[in-house]
């Protein structure tokens, strides 16, 4: 997918965050949020947290991340392997860190293993 594609949903993605946030920040904190350049937004809506739900501040820092990214030149890039991250990933997702395989294998490394019971 080219980065322009993927800025493009990201742009999109953030739109739609924003909106879910209306009902959490004040119509002051809203506007003030909306007259930053998108990638500037997420940092300051992290000021806010207080107000927000633990589901809302994670995808503020998910949005933060991948603004972070897009800056430095490496937003579609797999955070683990550098190969791009799969086109399916980026259009369901577009603040995915990882490609299929290397998000496979975060999960496995992060999930607790199931204690062996005895019969």
């Amino acid at each position: 997918m080219k980065v322009e594609i993927a800025h493009q949903l990201l742009r999109q993605h953030s739109e739609q965050v924003i909106a879910q946030l209306v009902d959490s920040l004040s119509a002051q904190q809203i506007a003030a949020i909306r007259a930053l350049k998108p990638d500037e937004q997420f940092t300051a809506i992290s000021a806010y947290r207080q107000a927000l739900s633990p589901e809302q501040i994670k995808r503020v820092v998910d949005l933060e991340a991948a603004w972070f990214q897009y800056q430095q030149g490496v937003f579609t890039l797999c955070a683990d392997c550098e190969e791009p991250i799969e086109d399916e990933l980026l259009m369901a997702n577009p603040t995915a860190q990882r490609c299929a395989h290397c998000h496979a294998h975060y999960l496995q490394q992060r999930s607790p293993a199931l204690p062996l019971c005895e019969l």
